[in-house]
């Protein structure tokens, strides 16, 4: 059994993740300058359209954490079930 493993393109701070034949999620890195401390975490939400129309995912604090769960939760969305990430 093969599974797909996900694209990801990057533009500035965002990455689109793409199964082979649709995008499937945006991943947004936000930065946070505080007085005190900064940080870092990753948004991803569902692809849709229009923006309102995107469910959130989650908040990630790192990228690789954020593209690991966004691509299992699209496989479990899409009856795929969960898998690895790399074709197998």
């Amino acid at each position: 059994m093969r599974y797909w493993a996900p694209t990801v393109n990057r533009f500035r701070d965002e990455w689109l993740i793409f199964d082979e034949r649709e995008r499937v999620a945006i991943i947004r890195k936000l930065d946070h300058l505080g007085p005190r401390k900064n940080w870092t975490l990753f948004r991803s939400v569902t692809w849709e359209e229009r923006s309102e129309d995107r469910v959130l995912i989650g908040y990630f604090p790192s990228l690789e954490m954020a593209v690991y769960v966004t691509w299992q939760e699209w496989r479990k969305a899409h009856g795929r079930g969960v898998g690895p990430i790399a074709a197998e």
